[in-house]
């Protein structure tokens, strides 16, 4: 059976590839793929922004995995157990006192998995009303999660084995009543429940997983006929006075391993060699039918418990087959169509057992017990539902399309739909799924199935997504491998295809004689087969490797661009704190120099007060100047004129001093020569009697001071 299984809206993250969608219309009815397509209405989907996580990733993970609601029902039945074990243990109960609790909880564990009980805990819990609050609603579909209950059950009793045998011993060792043979017996099914746990550990089931099933199947008979001699030995041991029969009959675990044996034995009986139609839709999937009506029995509780109103399977239902019963058995989702007696199942290619029934069809197959119900069985307990389905995948959702009890939304993800299953079967989904997407992986590459369901849950606000588990190791490993089996992709393929033609090529009496031939290429089939399943492992464990190593690459990258950013922060601070200092030492220099200003402008003043006397000084060479204009004057006499009128007339500053000591010296040397005239001698005593200017005063130098 596929594994399909509600999850909640959530997101990881996967690899963008391009997006394209096929939508179909219930108006076409056939035709080919061209027919349906009418565009891609999801374009730009994986621009989308995801909605924020509604709670923490540590809680996430706590509540959806840790503690997911398998595990809670396996520690609600395992803590159950342990405290009525202390209890147990604290008051030493004897041996058949604790066999009986074993015994329970064995038969707890196989009631869990035997398909009547199964299908009458659904019947139950998927018997709600959908005008019920959703909440209800959404707890009674977590009836597929009872596998926690079994396998709670199963842990259990090997604790409680280890608790008797280790009473059973010391009884025996003090001669208490309990037989050698009782605790021999004891250690026996302790070493085999010990075998049946450890292979049902969910590493080693999947990657073991026929051998988990023979040892599952075979160890556990073994271990129920040790456990009904156990039974009897101890009530032996404790029956006292009364005959053995009578204490059987009075003995609860008598009865309850009467119950037990009968939940193992029933599905047996309804074990069939049943023909079947076979129709082989490509060179990937083969579809069989199988006349429901001929195989299963009619009688009320069956119907009552099958949850029958006609001669089908109900929706979400699934059927065991097998052409080796004591060996594998393979689980796969009924199909019923409206209409038409039995049921359908498809076998997609994803392993030799699969492989093996498109390439030989079988026209005779083994059944065993009833369709039971599935995961899928819940869906009509929700008013809208969304079906993402990958391939094959899309088997346990056909019922329920077909049924149009639902309001659903499909999204079809497969390669070459048309080709790898046939116009038949395709065009049927699409006329009972309106609206219906199919996306072709082969044209369109994988798309970030993430984003594009949150676009249709957006779009379609469903109550429930139906989806494929994504991601995990097993359903890669098994993608995989399927691939490794397709033809052009491995030697596995066409070696095995080659094998039968030549057989098919041979005449009937030589046949015998080529059968070293094909044995020898099934042997080496196998050794290739077992060399790419390690190499997938290795391959896988090298993915992980280099994811590790890539993520760590890209948090150093982070790490170093961050330090960069921080290293250009700090120096544009540095940059800041320059231009601060540098714009604050400006300011500073230009309050100085203003101050400096006010401090010379302020002995200027102070100069000219003293020296007020220049102006009247400069009136007295003017008018001497004007008076003597118009005579005829020597040329001495004019050198003597304008030095006085050159050194007294400079601008007020620090060189005026200096400018009127070269007039003086000037008119010294003026005054030597023949040709300083009367006039001439007259201006200069008019210039020292008149002209008493004192020497201007230097102004304090800031920066010295």
């Amino acid at each position: 059976m596929s594994s399909v299984a509600p999850v909640p809206f959530s997101s990881s993250a996967l690899p963008p590839s391009p997006a394209e969608t096929v939508v179909s219309q219930t108006s076409s009815k056939a035709g080919s793929l061209a027919d349906e397509k009418l565009g891609n209405p999801w374009d730009g989907y994986e621009d989308d922004t995801m909605p924020d996580k509604v709670q923490p990733r540590p809680v996430r993970n706590m509540r959806l995995q840790a503690f997911s609601i398998y595990r809670r029902l396996f520690s609600v039945v395992f803590i159950t157990n342990m405290g009525i074990f202390i209890s147990y243990a604290i008051r030493g109960y004897h041996s058949q006192k604790i066999a009986l609790v074993t015994v329970a909880n064995i038969f707890v564990a196989i009631l869990m998995r035997q398909e009547l009980v199964i299908n009458a805990l659904f019947l139950i819990f998927c018997s709600v009303p959908k005008s019920w609050p959703f909440f209800i609603r959404k707890t009674a579909a977590r009836v597929y999660h009872l596998g926690g209950i079994h396998s709670g059950a199963g842990s259990s009793a090997v604790v409680w084995l280890i608790l008797l045998a280790v009473q059973a011993t010391r009884e025996r060792v003090n001669n208490l009543g309990t037989s050698t043979a009782t605790v021999a017996l004891t250690y026996i099914i302790l070493f085999f429940l010990v075998g049946i746990v450890l292979f049902a550990y969910p590493a080693l089931r999947i990657k073991r997983h026929d051998a988990f099933e023979r040892v599952h199947r075979f160890l556990g008979w073994t271990a129920t006929a040790l456990v009904w001699a156990q039974v009897v030995l101890l009530t032996n041991d404790y029956k006292g006075d009364k005959a053995l029969g009578s204490a059987l009959v009075h003995s609860a675990a008598f009865w309850l391993m009467i119950i037990l044996s009968s939940s193992l034995i029933l599905p047996w009986t309804h074990l069939r060699k049943v023909p079947v139609e076979s129709v082989v839709l490509s060179n990937h999937a083969v579809q069989l039918f199988v006349d429901y009506g001929k195989f299963i029995s009619h009688r009320s509780f069956v119907r009552l418990l099958n949850h029958r109103a006609g001669p089908h399977p109900v929706p979400g239902s699934f059927q065991r087959f097998s052409t080796d019963p004591l060996n594998e058995w393979h689980s796969f989702a009924t199909i019923a169509m409206p209409g038409k007696p039995g049921f359908s199942i498809i076998i997609s290619q994803a392993g030799d057992w699969t492989t093996e029934m498109i390439t030989n069809p079988p026209k005779e197959i083994y059944v065993r017990g009833m369709p039971t119900c599935g995961a899928l069985r819940i869906i009509p307990l929700f008013r809208r539902v969304l079906f993402v389905a990958t391939g094959s995948g899309i088997a346990p959702f056909i019922p329920h399309i077909m049924s149009g009890k639902v309001d659903h939304k499909l999204f079809w993800m497969a390669p070459n739909t048309r080709a790898t299953f046939g116009d038949p079967l395709v065009n049927s989904v699409l006329e009972n799924s309106p609206g219906a997407v199919v996306y072709d992986t082969r044209k369109h590459g994988k798309p970030d199935i993430i984003k594009i369901t949150n676009r249709f849950v957006d779009e379609f606000q469903p109550e429930c997504r139906m989806q494929q588990p994504v991601g995990t190791v097993s359903g890669t490993i098994t993608v995989m491998l399927a691939c490794l089996n397709s033809p052009g992709t491995s030697v596995v393929r066409p070696l095995r295809t080659s094998c039968t033609r030549c057989l098919s090529r041979i005449k009937t009496p030589q046949a015998s004689d080529t059968k070293h031939l094909t044995d020898a290429h099934e042997r080496k089939i196998t050794r290739l087969q077992h060399l790419y399943e390690n190499k997938l492992d290795q391959l896988w464990k090298e993915w992980h490797s280099l994811m590790n190593a890539e993520l760590k690459r890209e948090l150093r990258e982070q790490r170093k661009r961050w330090e960069r950013e921080r290293e250009r922060e700090k120096e544009q601070e540095r940059e800041r704190e320059r231009k601060r200092e540098q714009e604050e030492s400006t300011r500073s220099l230009t309050e100085l120099q203003l101050t400096h200003d006010k401090i010379e402008l302020l002995h200027k003043v102070t100069w000219y007060k003293e020296n007020i006397s220049a102006a009247s000084s400069l009136d007295i060479i003017d008018s001497i100047y004007r008076r003597r204009l118009d005579d005829t004057l020597p040329p001495g006499t004019q050198s003597v004129l304008s030095a006085i009128i050159n050194g007294a007339l400079d601008e007020p500053s620090h060189t005026y001093a200096y400018s009127r000591q070269k007039a003086i010296s000037l008119l010294d040397s003026t005054l030597q020569t023949d040709e300083v005239d009367e006039a001439g001698h007259d201006l200069y005593r008019d210039c020292v009697d008149h002209i008493p200017i004192q020497p201007y005063r230097q102004p304090i130098d800031l920066k010295e001071g």
